[in-house]
């Protein structure tokens, strides 16, 4: 086999194996199981509470008035699953690189 192709599939399988371990640790650090959804169902139900006491509000006003908050404040947090991890290392190791400037 000629030396030349030898290298590029050694470094081939190389990189391909080095993202794979890169997402596959990304996906491992980064993921949670905690569910937010009871803990999000309780802090609505204390905030009701609090204004219904307060303001005399009703459940269909409160309703109203989270749905405008949540959708003015709300960000969409990924979902790190492996191939995301995969899409996030390959746009990493593929656009960090060296720019070599000359000085005219």
């Amino acid at each position: 086999m000629d030396p030349l192709v030898k290298a590029v599939l050694l470094r081939t399988c190389g990189f391909i194996l080095w993202l794979s371990f890169s997402a596959w640790l990304f996906s491992i650090v980064e993921y949670t199981e905690k569910d937010n959804v009871e803990e999000k169902y309780k802090l609505l139900l204390s905030l009701y509470e609090s204004m219904a006491a307060k303001y005399n509000m009703t459940i269909e006003e409160f309703n109203n008035f989270s749905s405008v908050v949540r959708e003015a404040l709300s960000e969409p947090k990924p979902q790190w699953t492996y191939l995301a991890a995969i899409d996030f290392v390959f746009q990493a190791v593929t656009t960090v690189g060296e720019e070599k400037y000359e000085v005219i």
